[in-house]
């Protein structure tokens, strides 16, 4: 878990999202160094904060005048942006750099506020933890990346990206990945929603499909939508609007209980010609 902010200070997520998107490239993590003790000085070493940037080799301060600013470390904001840094000169000689207009935001938030090709975006390999999802949004089979954030390469919550996009360029998922996942996700109703009873009438749960084993009726079902490029709501409707009605019929009954092959082919008939407006409707 993430602090954001302290119990006493909760504004509106909407308008700490926003200020962070405009400030993602002056972000400060709290320094994990330091003493546990506290101390009467506003710039105790454990209070001190570390720039995402290169450039700022400084610790970093709350401004004490900040609502913001605890002598105590435990209730600081984990991860700020800010708006300025001001240097200020000390006692000893030296200088102590603070950080002005300070919003608490959460980690979350940094690879997706910012473009994922950003400088400061690391995104690694892809994660077997959390699982690869359906983005109804996106119409995109997502899949989660390691992901690290700044110049000290934080590790913050993972992305979730196009499962294509990263088999495209060798990042370590099977050319074929998305495909079986959309064929999952289909078979599970999650895909179109008029299907949501259509794991009911099967004789294996679809969570087969993506275990990787050689069942041919695993197998068949990937590679046809893998050869017609199928791995999305919108290339399905389209292949049955412009090519075939048929697409995946054949494939899908020896999945189906047979006593319940009447219902799926009255069920499948009814979802594919649906669809097939919907498809026809949205081309016009």
């Amino acid at each position: 878990m993430y602090r954001v902010y302290s119990n006493d200070f909760k504004p509106s997520y909407n308008l700490i999202k926003a200020i962070a998107s405009g400030l993602i490239d002056n972000v400060a993590r709290l320094a994990p160094h330091g003493s546990a003790d506290n101390s009467s000085s506003p710039y105790h070493s454990r209070l001190s904060y570390q720039s995402c940037k290169k450039a700022i080799n400084e610790k970093l301060f709350i401004n004490s005048n900040s609502t913001m600013f605890s002598r105590d470390f435990r209730r600081l904001p984990e991860w700020v942006c800010y708006d300025s840094i001001i240097r200020k000169p000390t006692k000893t000689g030296g200088n102590i750099y603070t950080m002005h207009n300070i919003t608490p935001i959460d980690p979350s938030w940094l690879a997706l506020l910012s473009n994922k090709n950003h400088d400061l975006v690391s995104l690694g390999d892809v994660l077997n933890s959390p699982s690869p999802i359906y983005n109804e949004k996106k119409d995109a089979i997502m899949c989660y990346v390691k992901t690290k954030y700044g110049f000290h390469s934080w590790e913050v919550p993972p992305l979730a990206v196009p499962m294509k996009e990263k088999s495209m360029r060798n990042s370590g998922v099977m050319m074929d990945e998305s495909y079986r996942w959309f064929a999952r996700f289909l078979l599970e109703g999650k895909i179109i929603k008029e299907l949501a009873g259509l794991p009911s009438l099967l004789n294996d749960p679809p969570i087969i499909i993506t275990k990787k084993k050689p069942i041919k009726k695993c197998v068949l079902l990937v590679s046809a939508l893998s050869s017609e490029d199928v791995d999305s709501l919108s290339s399905l409707r389209k292949f049955w609007a412009e090519k075939d009605q048929k697409f995946l019929f054949r494939l899908l009954k020896p999945w189906v209980n047979e006593d319940k092959v009447k219902d799926f082919k009255k069920l499948w008939m009814k979802v594919v010609k649906t669809n097939i407006e919907i498809w026809k409707n949205n081309s016009l």
